[in-house]
């Protein structure tokens, strides 16, 4: 893995020595170039996304600085080359550990579509590895780039639901209750994780603490949101999904299904709090 963005921000030399990018605004370009490898990001985005509307006096020229001191930094066989309107950074996308994930995460959900449940809680396992820890707001506070870091935190939270269902199908329920509980805590809106959860506490007999679990989010939901639990949520007590059953990949028919509420409280773009509808298939690019 030659760029890392999921936790510190890193570029490994070809060696493997790792070397951390210093610098708010450094590690927004190279965030925002890595995002898109092979392909052009026009200077305007770039300097939009950097400086957003505290803009030095010559952006331009504070941007070529900028990249000057990115190239310095990165290995000879990773480039940002200049292109007409814009920059263009050199890389396999497998290289960086953002595409690998989610190449992973489409694997992983192809997988469990089939029923090969051992080989997609292998795949989400590797996936979820990737992760330095939690993404830290060590960019500049730009709203673009925060919205960014969301849908990554969120690919992240899929990841962990999709590696308990493929778990809860094998029959190895009890090795992911105590990383959903983690995660419930910190998404405590977020309703299709507490129905995995509840999954995975029948699936061991825990149904006591399952009907717990499913009235402290009942009693959320309508707090903070003014909604109730969805049917999945509040019949998930004492149901264990069927082997051989990828429950979270065909969502319920239009006529029926919620729609989708967000509750978001950001600070440097951290989110506190998502719900996702708990029928919403695992939504990693094709």
């Amino acid at each position: 893995m030659r760029i890392a963005v999921l936790g510190e921000v890193t570029v490994a030399g070809a060696d493997g020595e790792r070397r951390r990018v210093g610098g708010a605004r450094l590690r927004t370009l190279l965030m925002v170039l890595a995002d898109r490898p092979g392909r052009t990001v026009s200077c305007e985005k770039l300097i939009d996304g950097i400086w957003g509307e505290r803009l030095p006096a010559e952006p331009v020229n504070a941007l070529q600085t900028l990249v000057k001191r990115l190239r310095a930094l990165l290995p000879d066989d990773i480039a940002v080359e200049s292109v007409s309107g814009g920059y263009q950074l050199r890389v396999d996308p497998d290289e960086v550990d953002l595409h690998r994930f989610t190449r992973l995460g489409s694997q992983g959900t192809a997988l469990l579509r089939s029923g090969e449940f051992r080989d997609a809680a292998a795949v989400f396992e590797s996936a979820l590895a990737l992760w330095d820890g939690t993404i830290t707001p060590n960019t500049v506070d730009i709203p673009d780039l925060a919205w960014q870091l969301d849908r990554i935190r969120e690919l992240r939270l899929d990841a962990v639901e999709a590696r308990a269902e493929a778990c809860v199908a094998l029959g190895r329920a009890g090795e992911v209750v105590a990383q959903l509980e983690a995660e419930l805590r910190r998404n405590p809106l977020r309703e299709s994780l507490a129905v995995r959860l509840v999954h995975v506490l029948t699936a061991i007999g825990r149904y006591g603490r399952a009907r717990e679990v499913v009235a402290a989010t009942r009693e959320l939901l309508r707090a903070e949101l003014g909604v109730d639990a969805s049917p999945e949520l509040l019949r998930a007590v004492g149901e264990h999904p069927h082997r051989g059953t990828y429950r979270g990949v065909a969502p319920r028919p239009a006529a029926q299904r919620r729609p989708t509420r967000v509750s978001r409280h950001t600070t440097a773009g951290i989110r506190t709090s998502v719900i996702r509808p708990a029928a919403q298939p695992i939504p990693f690019p094709r």
